[in-house]
């Protein structure tokens, strides 16, 4: 098994919402994350 610091993908988007929970809610489209708005901010 590869070692991944998150059980899943839906527990690695909500550790993201706790840490910038301003950045990034509205902006997680459905099937991955706009990281170009994040760095606009």
């Amino acid at each position: 098994m590869q070692y991944t610091p998150f059980p899943s993908v839906q527990a690695a988007l909500d550790e993201a919402m706790r840490l910038i929970p301003g950045a990034t809610i509205g902006i997680i489209p459905k099937g991955g994350i706009s990281l170009p708005v994040i760095e606009n901010i």
